[in-house]
């Protein structure tokens, strides 16, 4: 990880309540999971993969703005969002 990457990592912190899709949201969307940061790939996290997403991938820009119950399209799939934190 680059010195770069990792200031933006560490302007995430502190955790804050979020409920808007942002950079730094981690957008539960019930069969799959955002966490909006770096392009990092996937982990896993209590038995549930989180897909690690740049702010600019596509499916970020997708969740950009977007709040709990507002849906999408993605992978040719209407895609709700359950929550956000």
């Amino acid at each position: 990880i680059s010195q770069r990457d990792l200031a933006f990592l560490n302007g995430l912190l502190p955790v804050m309540q979020m409920d808007t899709a942002r950079p730094g949201a981690l957008v539960d969307c019930g069969d799959i999971i955002f966490f909006i940061s770096l392009g990092l790939g996937t982990v896993t996290v209590n038995g549930h993969e989180i897909h690690l997403i740049s702010s600019g991938a596509p499916v970020a820009l997708l969740l950009s703005g977007r709040k709990k119950g507002q849906s999408f399209v993605f992978r040719q799939k209407e895609t709700s969002i359950i929550n956000i934190c």
